[in-house]
């Protein structure tokens, strides 16, 4: 999502401890790639919430 011009943060939810500590460590995964971009990028939502 941050990689679209109009969003300039993403907020992350999470309902147990266990949860914060996945998004934690997920924010400090190295970058997807390319072709890792190129296969979500149809699965993600327009930035409309449809």
């Amino acid at each position: 999502m941050l990689r679209h011009p109009g969003i300039t943060s993403a907020l992350i939810g999470a309902s147990s401890v266990e949860q914060l500590e996945q998004n934690v460590a997920a924010a400090g995964a190295a970058p997807l790639t390319d072709d890792e971009l190129a296969a979500i990028e149809p699965l993600a939502v327009d930035g409309t919430g449809r």
